[in-house]
């Protein structure tokens, strides 16, 4: 069986770079070279990594909503999605931060966004199949966010243009009533 390495942290041109979320023991030592004797004792130090705080959250129908540890009713049809991260101090991450969303269920979708400004981000759902999922929403460098997503069926609303007909008999008039479906609210 293959081995799986992963790295907390490494020591790159003299700095420590974080690498994921959790604890490592960096071990530093010389071994000597043509000018130099071998360091007495090696040193140790002790480092902890953790994802920079971030706030998930979406609209729909103009209204704000977080994402982490909630269960959500999406129509398939209601995409894209806009969805927003930001920071701990309510800074949208930089244009350009990779977004990934994980949603695993009867069938797992893998969905790549960027964000655009100010932490927006889109999220197209259309092509994912009804049910439920657990999903993950996930940022470099940043904590991620859970929830429970249930994709259903897709919107259709009904129109009508008027509410009352008067006619004659023998006489005729449009319905003025239509049918969307597909339409977002």
């Amino acid at each position: 069986m293959a081995q799986v390495l992963l790295y907390v942290a490494v020591v790159v041109d003299g700095k420590i770079k974080a690498l994921a979320a959790g604890n490592a023991t960096i071990t530093v030592s010389f071994a000597g070279n043509d000018k130099y004797f071998a360091a007495d004792e090696n040193k140790t130090i002790e480092v902890t990594v953790t994802w920079n705080d971030a706030k998930w959250t979406y609209i729909i129908g103009g209204k704000e909503y977080e994402l982490d540890g909630h269960i959500l009713y999406l129509p398939w049809n209601y995409s894209p999605i806009t969805c927003f991260v930001k920071d701990a101090n309510g800074t949208g991450l930089p244009a350009g931060t990779n977004i990934t969303i994980f949603c695993q269920g009867d069938k797992n979708y893998t969905i790549n966004s960027v964000v655009q400004d100010d932490g927006k981000f889109s999220v197209d759902i259309s092509d994912i199949a009804l049910g439920w999922y657990n999903v993950t929403f996930s940022a470099e460098h940043y904590a991620t966010a859970t929830a429970r997503i249930k994709i259903i069926k897709g919107l259709t609303d009904i129109t009508v243009e008027n509410e009352t007909v008067s006619l004659k008999a023998g006489e005729e008039v449009g319905s003025g009533a239509t049918c969307c479906c597909g339409c977002r609210r």
